[in-house]
């Protein structure tokens, strides 16, 4: 069976080049700076602990500042306004980053990296929602897909080179003693890149916004129609999968450094093996979507992403676990995506801003609660654990939360995902039952182009689904 001819491309206006310009920006900084971030605190002989706190508190604040900028929007419609101010403060927070670096180890440093990176964090919450509802007016609806596919691998792409660039200087910084020049650089380029975002942002056009009454609805109210509203349903999904994976998530560096004794370079590595994963897959995650549904592809990717704790659980072979996050890299960019247009789908564009505060809201309660769970556990579990005339003697008790976390995960993925429908009445049927690698007409950054089409049981056509809702509380 041949795969159908691939969709257009939406035309790159000069709005959505410079939306690319300033999402490869951000793409600098994520690499020099931000992935770095956990690395600092090990540089900063931070306790296993602290990455629970390190990971949980900004999860727990960001959301409310997007509620505050939700608000802001529906009052001022100047949604270009509050993403620049968002973007610059995160721009300057790598002034006092740089400075930590120098300060050395010590809890006064710790604490102060603890509220800088808060910081950091609540202003790119901050710029969420305006964000979502600007670049949402300004991407056409019919290439969605292969807009967001394009960007995401643009991103990775400029992500992994410069996570590979500063692995190669965390190697060399190691060999000659000069790990803080090391994070310096990376942090103040990091900076650098973030202005230049704001830059891009600074001269894109702002399409008008239209709020209404009906758009401005309260958090409790979009709660308490939780029974029936299919968009609660999901993001109620998306927070017990992130709460599953956060029980384990934080401690995962702390682990390969302190218990596996590997180093800073080989960790990034291992971070550039699951980047360059998910750019390979990413368009062809994009194409799985659109053909065969976001709902769809949220439960394979779901299902794969419960299993991946159970691979650290089974080895410490620095290649095998480079095979789990290149298969981790995999799955979380077909998820990533999949969530990100569902809720592009799910809720109008008057109602994003709100709708994605309200479900970061209830995903960053999932991460705080996970790491702050996990940090608890980490903390009280004994090495050995008995229970009716059997024991279990592990190494360390990353591996009670790994095996806490794929059941977490696997629950959601049982509970939840079977509440979540498909929005879209043109998405063909795809049964794993005869075919486990069907991913349409795929082509990779060197050319190579692959389809592995067979096996596609075709869904009989139905009217499609309207994809613009109009509830009142933006949750269908």
């Amino acid at each position: 069976m041949n795969a159908p001819p691939d969709p257009p491309a939406p035309p790159l206006t000069p709005d959505l080049k410079r939306a690319l310009r300033q999402a490869s920006c951000w793409a600098v900084m994520f690499g020099a700076g931000e992935a770095s971030f956990n690395l600092l605190g090990a540089f900063l002989q931070a306790p296993a602990s602290f990455f629970g706190l390190l990971a949980g508190i900004p999860q727990l604040l960001g959301p409310l500042a997007q509620v505050w900028a939700a608000n802001l929007v529906d009052k001022t419609r100047r949604r270009k306004l509050l993403v620049i101010v968002a973007v610059l403060a995160q721009s300057v927070s790598f002034v006092p980053l740089v400075l930590l670096v120098f300060a050395g180890p010590g809890r006064l440093a710790q604490a102060a990296f603890l509220v800088v990176v808060t910081v950091y964090f609540v202003a790119g919450h901050f710029s969420a929602p305006p964000w979502t509802g600007l670049i949402g007016d300004l991407v056409p609806a019919e290439g969605r897909f292969e807009y967001f596919a394009r960007q995401s691998r643009l991103v990775g792409t400029i992500g992994m080179v410069m996570q590979v660039a500063m692995g190669v200087g965390f190697y060399l910084g190691r060999e000659y003693n000069a790990l803080a020049w090391v994070f310096a650089s990376g942090l103040a380029l990091a900076g650098v890149a973030r202005f230049g975002s704001f830059l891009c942002i600074q001269r894109m056009q702002e399409p008008p916004h239209e709020s209404s009454p009906d758009t401005v609805f309260t958090f409790w109210k979009f709660i308490r129609r939780a029974r029936e509203s299919n968009f609660v349903h999901f993001v109620l999904f998306a927070a017990l999968l992130h709460f599953g994976t956060q029980v384990a998530g934080p401690f995962f560096l702390p682990y390969w450094m302190y218990t596996l004794g590997y180093t800073e370079w080989e960790w990034v590595v291992q971070s550039s093996i699951t980047a360059v994963a998910a750019i390979l897959t990413m368009l062809g995650w994009g194409r799985f979507s659109q053909r065969f549904g976001n709902r769809n592809t949220m439960l394979y990717t779901g299902y794969g992403i419960a299993l991946i704790p159970v691979g650290w659980m089974l080895t410490e072979n620095l290649l095998l676990l480079g095979l789990i996050n290149a298969a981790s890299g995999v799955l979380w960019a077909g998820f990533g995506l999949s969530t990100w247009n569902y809720l592009l789908e799910a809720v109008s564009p008057p109602k994003r801003p709100r709708c994605t505060a309200y479900l970061n809201i209830i995903v960053g309660l999932g991460i705080f609660g996970g790491s702050m769970l996990g940090s608890w556990l980490a903390g009280c579990l004994p090495l050995t654990l008995a229970f009716a005339g059997w024991s279990v003697t592990v190494k360390t008790t990353f591996m009670y939360l790994l095996a806490l976390s794929f059941f977490l995960r696997l629950s959601a993925c049982l509970l939840m995902l079977p509440t979540v429908r498909e929005l879209r009445g043109d998405v063909e049927r795809f049964s794993l039952k005869t075919s486990f690698f069907v991913i349409a007409q795929s082509r990779v950054p060197f050319g190579i182009r692959f389809s592995m089409t067979h096996f596609i049981e075709k869904k009989p056509a139905v009217p499609d689904v309207v994809e613009q809702v109009s509830n009142t509380d933006g949750s269908e």
